[in-house]
């Protein structure tokens, strides 16, 4: 069983790279990165799409866009971020708007999400001033592949810290005064309540998700000192 449909997507890249925000193209970013990996995911536990009530199964054509979204952003898009900030459109910016707008559309509607997404739908919890979306996802893909114990998680940390994305709590902005409250009252917040929190084919516990977040703040400081 699967979808389809009928759909145009269109971009003007001279506009967006004019005028739009970089903390735009980050979130953007950030969002986007989650796409190919929550998807891989959730294939492999529940191989339910986000379209539709439960009933749709992902399509090969999704899973393929959110690779390839994926790849595209990993190989273009500390360049792409670089062109922004000087407003200069790029064929590496291109490219990245349309893994960004259209390919990681594809992959999101048709496939499925994950700890990523589900963590990050809490973080209305959180004390600091809230963050954009897709800022506040490209984070909790990092605390994912941490659960997941994802081989990928030191590049995916390198190209978030280099593209300007949040890579430990203080990046939140969350102080140590208010640092392990929050990282519970977050956690609380989603775990056991949010279904694509538990969207991984694994079992994992509270503390593993708490224990996740300060691995991250660990490593993210060792990180900054050796740097």
């Amino acid at each position: 069983q699967g979808m389809f449909g009928i759909f145009e997507v269109f971009a003007d890249t001279i506009i967006i790279c004019t005028f739009t925000a970089l903390t735009l193209m980050v979130s953007g970013i950030g969002d986007a990165l989650a796409t190919y990996i929550e998807a891989q995911a959730s294939f492999a536990n529940n191989n339910v799409c986000n379209a539709g009530a439960g009933d749709y199964r992902p399509t090969l054509m999704a899973m393929s866009a959110a690779k390839l979204s994926y790849d595209i952003l990993l190989e273009k898009g500390r360049s792409a971020i670089r062109a922004a900030r000087q407003h200069l459109r790029t064929p590496a910016y291109e490219d990245v708007v349309e893994a960004t707008v259209l390919l990681s559309g594809l992959g999101f509607e048709c496939t499925g999400v994950s700890i990523a997404h589900g963590l990050q739908a809490g973080f209305h919890v959180l004390p600091a001033k809230p963050l954009l979306h897709g800022t506040g996802v490209g984070y909790c893909t990092l605390i994912q592949l941490i659960v997941q114990n994802d081989s990928r998680f030191a590049e995916i940390f390198s190209f978030c810290r280099d593209i300007g994305l949040p890579v430990c709590t203080q990046d939140l902005g969350l102080t140590a005064e208010n640092r392990d409250e929050s990282i519970c009252a977050l956690v609380d917040e989603v775990y056991g309540k949010r279904w694509n929190v538990a969207n991984v084919p694994h079992y994992f516990s509270r503390q593993t998700l708490i224990d996740a977040i300060y691995y991250l703040d660990t490593y993210a400081a060792e990180q900054a000192c050796d740097k």
